[in-house]
């Protein structure tokens, strides 16, 4: 008896007999290259965020950990959707439940579904839905660089979907603007983080403007509210549209605050 009880401690301090996770992580193009797993990529009906499903399940006995490079192409079976780049792995769907993931992990032979986050590359075309399936191809080079260079900075996933569609196709500030939620500000944020990556010598701070911005809007609120407590120090009386007028105008000017924050991540 005592015999087997050791027996059983020593399993349990090894490992032995437990599935054991792959000491390195496969990017997920390799994996599907080399025959490693079974793999669905459907689109979410969303150009921005986390807005890319994939259901996967392993071709091989051995226990896998996959991962997304920033910048892995997918590029649409039918070609009349934008084709995506994919920033990382966000969530493992599990029944109705998600689940924050970093990585692929697959120890059995179950499908299991995961939530990427993506970005659209083709401004003109159509946005993928949950019926828009992919193929998934290598990182492209340009992708990668916003990619990890918006990570860096903690830019907004509009902010940097901005600065994909303006780097591959050119888009107009009026273009974005009608045609996808995004500020100026957040505009004006894309095209700065744009010139930091070609020019990483370069002064620019891709935040300056927002922070600038965000500086003055501050400084504007606080004049207000200034002005607010010495009426009501005075007893000052206002006819009461004066005082909507006021209070109108400072939501609006709060609703953009948040928008600026928005923008730089925060």
């Amino acid at each position: 008896m005592m015999r087997w009880t050791l027996s059983l401690i020593l399993l349990a301090l090894t490992g032995v007999g437990a599935p054991a996770l792959a000491e390195r992580s496969i990017p997920l193009h390799v994996a599907i290259e080399k025959g490693l797993v079974d793999v669905t990529v459907n689109g979410r009906g969303s150009s921005t965020g986390d807005s890319v499903q994939v259901t996967v399940r392993r071709g091989t006995r051995n226990n896998l950990r996959i991962e997304v490079s920033p910048g892995t192409v997918i590029e649409s079976n039918t070609g009349d959707v934008q084709s995506m780049a994919l920033g990382g792995i966000k969530y493992e769907r599990i029944g109705d439940q998600y689940h924050e993931a970093e990585a692929i992990e697959l120890t059995d032979d179950k499908q299991h579904v995961f939530i990427l986050q993506g970005f659209c590359r083709d401004f003109e075309k159509a946005t993928p839905q949950m019926q828009s399936t992919f193929n998934v191809s290598a990182p492209d080079s340009a992708d990668t660089k916003i990619l990890v260079q918006a990570a860096k900075l903690g830019a907004s996933s509009k902010l940097t979907q901005a600065a994909i569609w303006i780097h591959r196709n050119g888009v107009s500030d009026e273009q974005l603007r009608k045609t996808f939620p995004v500020t100026q500000e957040e505009i004006d944020g894309a095209r700065s983080l744009l010139v930091s990556i070609e020019s990483p010598e370069s002064t620019v701070d891709v935040q300056l403007l927002i922070d600038k911005l965000a500086g003055k809007l501050s400084d504007r609120l606080t004049e207000i509210r200034e002005k607010r407590a010495a009426r009501r120090e005075g007893n000052e009386e206002r006819p009461a549209a004066g005082r909507s007028g006021d209070r109108l105008r400072t939501l609006a000017e709060l609703e953009v605050f948040d928008k600026i924050k928005v923008a730089i991540g925060n």
